[in-house]
């Protein structure tokens, strides 16, 4: 099966989310889906092509961004677990101490 456009092959992404969404239950995610595939009726198959072509430039100029945050978000998480493992041990030293008195 050969699909003739772009707009088809996004509408069957869209139609796979979708089904994937309303599957597994999640109401959000399924209107929004149904609401992208709604406005996506306005649009030609050229407007479709430029609306994407748009999209990935914009993808583009913030993939670096997005991964700076990404290694950010990890660095956090782990500086968090270090903090936790630090009190913990304060705490264990504390009472161990406190025993002593």
């Amino acid at each position: 099966m050969k699909l003739e456009s772009e707009r088809e092959q996004l509408m069957l992404l869209l139609r796979t989310l979708l089904a994937e969404a309303v599957n597994g239950s999640e109401q959000a995610l399924a209107a929004h889906t149904r609401e992208v595939m709604r406005c996506l009726q306005i649009f030609d198959n050229k407007g479709v092509r430029q609306l994407l072509r748009t999209m990935r430039e914009e993808y583009r100029k913030r993939s670096s961004y997005l991964a700076y945050l990404q290694r950010s978000r990890v660095i956090l998480l782990r500086l968090a677990a270090y903090v936790d493992k630090l009190v913990a041990r304060v705490q264990r030293l504390s009472i161990y101490h406190a025993s002593d008195i």
